[in-house]
């Protein structure tokens, strides 16, 4: 499984070009070769697969704005080509439909839409969870009414372990229960510090990834990504540092 970095840890340095190379520069120095792409600015995707070639790093996949694959689902595949990445993330549902079964059901109709028109590319669409989607909706959580009415052949999911947890359910469990369908898994750990749970790096916090590992080497998920929307210890490239340290020697004893 290739470990890399979620782009959105990095949202203040990927603005513009000078900030992106900068940026691919020093994940190249810590020891990243791989990264999802998300929270960057506007820039030319040409120009990314430039940054990517000079700095040997490839994308696993993306996180795309909702609008974006509704409205341009034909420059989503485009810029996706030519960066050479399948998996089309979205990191969250809209929030109009997240109140409700109808709204979830709505969801699903749209993921199953643009899962097809995906996969005629060779691509994927995957889901990003939260801890929202785990309330219930007529004795059933958002997350299964995702999870049971797409379609496997053409809907992923990136299951995020911090919000798994946040969300009231074991990790690991909820990754065996995905199997295939997790086409990148978001490694962050929680810690609980001013009366709360946040994020921290890896090792940090009270996250159990032994059992996340094994589960995911279980179904020969390709792809992780580790991610620390906020860093409150380390500045954020230390951050990644430190996480990437702590889930490579681990990954050698499980």
């Amino acid at each position: 499984m290739k470990i890399g970095a979620q782009l959105y840890n990095l949202r203040d340095f990927t603005q513009n070009e000078t900030d992106f190379e900068e940026t691919f520069s020093k994940l190249n120095k810590i020891g990243f070769d791989m990264v999802q792409v998300s929270g960057i600015g506007p820039l030319d995707y040409g120009f990314i697969k430039t940054m990517m070639d000079k700095y040997n790093i490839s994308v696993s996949g993306t996180h795309i704005w909702y609008e974006k694959l509704k409205n341009d689902l034909a420059g989503v595949i485009k810029d996706h080509k030519t960066i050479g990445a399948t998996i089309v993330g979205l990191g969250a549902m809209p929030v109009e439909m997240r109140e409700s079964y109808e709204g979830y059901m709505e969801f699903i109709e749209f993921a199953n839409a643009v899962g097809k028109e995906l996969s005629k590319e060779g691509m994927v669409f995957a889901y990003h969870n939260h801890s929202f989607e785990f309330q219930k909706f007529g004795g059933k959580t958002g997350m299964d009414l995702i999870v049971e009415n797409t379609d496997p052949d053409c809907v992923g999911f990136i299951p995020d372990v911090y919000w798994l947890q946040h969300g009231g359910v074991t990790p690991a469990e909820y990754l065996d229960k995905l199997g295939t369908r997790t086409k990148i898994c978001h490694f962050k750990d929680m810690e609980y510090a001013d009366g709360g749970p946040r994020f921290t790096e890896l090792g940090n916090g009270n996250i159990n990834f032994k059992p996340i590992l094994k589960v995911l080497q279980k179904y020969n998920v390709e792809f992780a990504a580790i991610e620390e929307d906020t860093c409150y210890n380390y500045e954020p490239f230390e951050a990644l540092n430190i996480s990437l340290n702590y889930i490579k020697e681990l990954s050698e004893h499980v």
